[in-house]
């Protein structure tokens, strides 16, 4: 326990200084001195021409030259970081001004002589006043050894001292001489037990390499091997790299680093003789912006960009902020021809508001399978469509739903004194468990009396897209408090022309039908319908009477939600018959309700208690019972094409909000 608990904050402290040191280096140095995704992967995907407007992320400013190379109509080249852009910018200036021997000698041979002689006339006029000024104080430094500048030519550096130390540079002068990916990989064998130690030397040394390459904590920690556990990520890369591309004729970003300059046959096809005059005529159609990505994208006419290419970012950002960034990009994305590229370190696309995007899959990896990626970073890449009338929107404000009020203090009050007991060191721990249970029996059901069960509904109402003029039901009623609150102009319900709340009464009690109880939602479109609330009874010709009733046919919801009205329900499968009655083909079933609860894996104590938890959750009424979880798990994914699925195991401690074991599933109808 001691130890596991040092373990943690030692790794919370390695993170905060790791992330630290790549915030400072972001905001005041350059990073990139190339780009680090492969330009020709992304040409293969896009396949642009002359009909396209890119949003893209400027990074070392490579990929937006060779994307010039498309012949595509406009760039917007965006980065937080002034010191990129003001690369970007020279690199253009230069393709406007220079010869291509010149441009060649600068970004292939780092010439600094023909920088300073070019500059004052030729390339600092064509420039910014921040990239003057940048360049003004760099004096051409950057030109000393331009393979080796910035954060991560500095670990470029770095690396190559270690094959040094370890006695590897025979191995680096002999790609040369390696006609085939083939002859690589014999070399490399021959070579394997000092590169096992540079693995292993460059994985203890990672956490301080990192910033340099601009890879937060949070990032690597997304590379896992297929049973979901960690692996080296060094290895992964050199595997990849080393086995798989060609490097002396084919993969410049490895040969440009290991031996400090292009050749004439292994460089960028942006520095190519053939291509520099398409080039020199493109370089004008690049508007540069120091900004975040979304902020850049809302100076445009909505559906103007027809491509986006966004890295790795969104590996850094919360889901809150993924959610912001797609509300612009789905408003700026030309509804027909938009497509949006994206890498991650993860090896699956994780975040659930975007699963809802039509993916293209297959022409992903064919692309990869034709040309490797020369990078080898990333595992994972992906093309992106936004579906007709589809859009991903606002996330939720962080204000909950009054009717979870009385829930928060609750919570507060017993945190306090929970706290305290907890001081006291295994028996502390102990005590505070046994009543943290206690306290979550008692204050769960007395929520339960006052308001609906809240897990999962939030997170439900956060992910599910807007859907122009869609018809959206919710059976049960569960979301209705979620749907009030959170139907700010923006927001995934304001789309919707139809939003209707099913609540189930007591059997035997009369039904009401359309216009119980018509609620406006708060600033929704102009011509929106209203919030409909229905009370129907649980009887089965209810039930089945439900889309007469409500007045939405069957076969023509976009959207139907079942908040915990489910697992504990007798008649269950009647309930999920009619959701998937009125659902239309290609609509979504989304649901969320509680789960049986799951003991974490890691130590002894930590089971104990959570065993401990689980029986005081089993005995809290129908809120800790899932009694029909598994079948009604079975029944959503025999009859849907699963899109999303979590899982949260049941809280009580002092420090989380008390919660039941939950799910959430999204399914798509065939």
């Amino acid at each position: 326990m001691v130890l596991s608990t040092l373990k943690n904050i030692r790794g919370k402290v390695q993170d905060y200084v790791q992330d630290k040191a790549m915030d400072h280096l972001l905001r005041n140095t350059i990073i990139y001195n190339v780009a680090w995704e492969d330009p020709r992967v992304d040409g293969k995907v896009l396949k642009l021409g002359p009909e396209d407007r890119l949003l893209m992320l400027t990074t070392g400013g490579c990929n937006v030259m060779d994307r010039l190379l498309d012949g595509v109509a406009h760039i917007v080249s965006v980065d937080l970081n002034p010191s990129q852009n003001a690369l970007l910018e020279l690199r253009l200036a230069a393709a406007r001004s220079c010869t291509h021997e010149q441009f060649f000698q600068l970004f292939a041979h780092s010439n600094r002589r023909l920088f300073d002689a070019l500059y004052p006339q030729n390339l600092r006029p064509l420039l910014s006043p921040s990239a003057q000024a940048f360049w003004d104080d760099n004096q051409g430094n950057f030109f000393d050894d331009f393979f080796y500048a910035g954060a991560s030519g500095g670990l470029a550096r770095i690396l190559c001292w270690l094959t040094w130390l370890l006695g590897l540079q025979p191995l680096v002068r002999a790609l040369l001489t390696c006609r085939t990916v083939e002859d690589q990989r014999k070399l490399l064998d021959t070579h394997q037990t000092k590169l096992d130690r540079l693995i292993r030397l460059f994985d203890a040394l990672l956490p301080a390499f990192c910033p340099l390459a601009g890879v937060p904590a949070s990032q690597l920690r997304l590379v896992t091997g297929d049973d979901n556990k960690p692996v080296s990520i060094v290895k992964l890369f050199l595997d990849r790299i080393f086995r798989q591309t060609h490097i002396a004729a084919d993969n410049y970003f490895y040969y440009g680093y290991l031996f400090g300059k292009y050749s004439r046959q292994c460089c960028p096809r942006y520095l190519r003789p053939e291509n520099f005059e398409q080039l020199k005529n493109a370089a004008s159609r690049v508007t540069v912006k120091t900004t975040l990505l979304h902020e850049a994208a809302m100076e445009y006419p909505d559906g103007y960009f027809t491509g986006m290419i966004l890295l790795d970012h969104m590996d850094w950002l919360s889901p809150e902020q993924i959610q912001s960034e797609w509300a612009v990009f789905c408003k700026k994305l030309n509804p027909e021809t938009g497509r949006v590229l994206w890498r991650s370190f993860a090896q699956t696309q994780r975040w659930p508001m975007l699963k809802f995007l039509n993916f293209d899959v297959a022409g992903v990896a064919q692309a990869e399978a034709e040309t490797p990626d020369r990078v080898g970073m990333y595992n994972s890449t992906h093309l992106g469509r936004l579906p007709a009338g589809v859009s991903i929107c606002e996330p939720l404000s962080p204000a909950q739903p009054a009717a979870d009020a009385r829930t928060r203090d609750w919570h507060a009050t017993f945190r306090g004194v929970l706290a305290v007991v907890q001081l006291v060191p295994l028996f502390g721990r102990l005590v505070a468990a046994i009543l943290s249970a206690l306290v979550s029996f008692f204050v769960t059901s007395f929520a339960q009396s006052v308001a609906p069960a809240p897990e999962g509904r939030r997170t439900l109402l956060s992910i599910l897209p807007g859907v122009a003029d869609g018809v959206w039901v919710d059976l049960g009623g569960g979301l209705i408090d979620g749907l009030r609150e959170s139907a700010d102009e923006g927001s995934a319900a304001s789309t919707y022309a139809q939003v209707h709340a099913v609540a189930f009464g007591k059997e035997g009690v009369k039904t009401t039908g359309l216009g119980f109880r018509s609620n406006s939602l708060k600033k929704l479109r102009p011509g929106a319908v209203r919030l409909h609330e229905h009370t129907i009874n649980r009887s089965i010709d209810a039930l089945k009477a439900v889309p007469e009733t409500i007045g939405v046919s069957a076969g023509t919801a976009d959207v139907v939600t079942i908040s915990h009205a489910l697992v504990s329900e007798k008649e269950w499968e009647e309930r999920l018959a009619l959701a998937h009655a009125l659902l239309k083909p290609g609509g979504h079933l989304a649901v969320t309700d509680l789960a049986t609860p799951v003991a974490p894996s890691d130590g002894v104590l930590s089971r104990a208690l959570s065993a401990m938890r689980t029986a005081f959750w089993s005995a809290a009424r129908a809120r800790g019972a899932a009694p029909h979880h598994a079948a009604v798990m079975g029944s959503l994914r025999n009859s849907t094409s699963e899109v999303h699925y979590e899982v949260t195991p049941a809280r009580a401690s002092p420090r989380a909000p008390l919660s039941a074991a939950h799910f959430v599933y999204v399914g798509k109808s065939a």
